[in-house]
C-alpha cells in the first residue's frame, strides 16, 4: 500500500492496482448488483470500469444477467427504429438513450424489413425495383401505392398501440375467433 501524507498530518491510504481475491471480487459484484454506482466502486477500490464489467460478466448473478438482457417491448423497438428512420437520432444517440447495443438495433432493423416483406407478400404486392416501377408506373399507380403504404403504416401503428395497451393494462383487447356476443 502507498501512504500519502497531507499537510495536516493526516494520511490517505491508496491501494496500488493489485489482484483482488475471489471473495473481494464477489463482494464488489454484490455491491454493483445492489445498485451502487460503478463510478463510486471504481473510486473506492481504485480499479478500472472495464475490470468491473468483466467481473459482472463472469461473476454476476443470474438475476442480474436476466435484467440486463431483458426483452424490449414492441413499442420500445418501434420508437428506436422510428427515431432512426426520421433522422431524429443517430445510431450512437439511440444506443445511449435506449441503453441498447448497436447489434440489437441492427437486428431489430433486419426483423422489421423481413416483417414488412412478409406483409407485402401476404397482401399480394410484388416487390419491384424503383427504376422498373418508375418506368412502368402511371400517376394512378403511384397514388394507389402511396395510399397502400399509408394504410400499411396505419395498420402497423394500430397493432403497436393495441400491443402497448394489452401490455400495460394486462387485458386481451383483440377479439378471439369464436367469441360470443354480449347479450345487452
Amino acid at each position: 500500500m502507498i501512504t500519502k501524507q497531507l499537510d495536516e498530518g493526516d494520511s490517505i491510504i491508496r491501494r496500488k492496482r493489485a489482484r483482488f481475491s475471489r471473495t473481494e471480487i464477489l463482494r464488489i459484484v454484490k455491491e454493483v448488483e445492489s445498485g451502487i454506482a460503478r463510478s463510486v466502486i471504481v473510486n473506492k477500490y481504485n480499479t478500472a470500469r472495464s475490470t468491473i464489467a468483466d467481473w459482472m460478466r463472469d461473476y454476476g448473478s443470474v438475476k442480474y444477467h436476466a435484467e440486463k438482457q431483458r426483452q424490449r417491448s414492441e413499442a420500445e423497438r418501434t420508437s428506436v427504429l422510428r427515431a432512426l428512420a426520421d433522422k431524429r437520432m443517430t445510431m450512437r444517440e439511440a444506443m445511449v438513450a435506449f441503453r441498447v447495443s448497436s447489434s440489437a438495433i441492427k437486428d431489430w432493423q433486419r426483423q422489421y424489413k423481413r416483417e414488412k416483406g412478409e406483409l407485402a407478400s401476404v397482401m399480394g404486392i410484388k416487390k419491384s425495383s424503383k427504376k422498373k416501377h418508375e418506368v412502368q408506373g402511371s400517376e394512378q399507380e403511384k397514388t394507389l401505392q402511396k395510399a397502400l403504404d399509408e394504410a400499411q403504416l396505419k395498420i402497423q401503428a394500430l397493432n403497436t398501440l393495441i400491443d402497448v395497451a394489452e401490455d400495460k393494462f394486462k387485458i386481451e383487447i383483440r377479439k378471439k375467433a369464436g367469441a360470443k356476443r354480449s347479450s345487452e
